[in-house]
């Protein structure tokens, strides 16, 4: 996918993100962003590592700066101290690329903002990090029980516990991200 074309998926998922729940931060992106990726396979162009709150891409938030530059949209730091709040402003550049998002990617975009949407970060990061190790495991193993996915994810991250991971495991699968 073209950078034009990535940044239209970005422009329309702040629209729709704002539109559904009224606020889009940039760890809803990354994790977004990843999962449609990787879970979804848009082929977006993103790489992603893993971070403190999961899987997240540099290039990702580069586009969003890229973005900012040019008035399309605005990011403001968290008054707590913790992330950032991301704002689509109104304007011709808005506009045209708005029109650039193919009708298949808006559905799986719509399908990932009502299933990471009004999530706590706990949550955000045990879906995005359970399907990261997902990804990592099948890269050499056929079969794995989900017990594996979530010790090694419990490895990464020992502050998510049992139940938020089982939660996690049972959201992705019910969403056709794993299988």
């Amino acid at each position: 996918m073209n950078r034009i074309k990535r940044l239209a998926v970005l422009v329309f998922t702040l629209k729709k993100g704002k539109e559904q729940l009224g606020v889009v931060g940039h760890t809803l992106m990354q994790k977004l962003f990843y999962l449609l990726q990787c879970g979804e396979g848009v082929e977006l162009g993103y790489k992603y590592k893993l971070h403190y709150y999961g899987p997240y891409s540099r290039e990702l938030w580069s586009d969003l700066n890229l973005l900012a530059n040019e008035k399309v949209v605005n990011i403001e730091a968290n008054p707590n101290g913790y992330g950032y709040k991301i704002e689509l402003l109104e304007g011709e550049n808005t506009n045209l690329l708005l029109n650039e998002v193919d009708k298949n990617i808006k559905e799986k975009i719509f399908k990932l903002l009502k299933l990471l949407g009004k999530k706590r970060v706990e949550n955000l990061e045990a879906m995005a990090t359970l399907h990261y190790v997902y990804s990592d495991l099948r890269k050499r193993e056929k079969e794995f029980e989900d017990e594996k996915i979530i010790n090694l994810t419990q490895n990464l991250k020992p502050h998510l516990t049992n139940e938020v991971l089982l939660n996690a495991i049972e959201r992705l699968r019910e969403n056709q991200l794993i299988s």
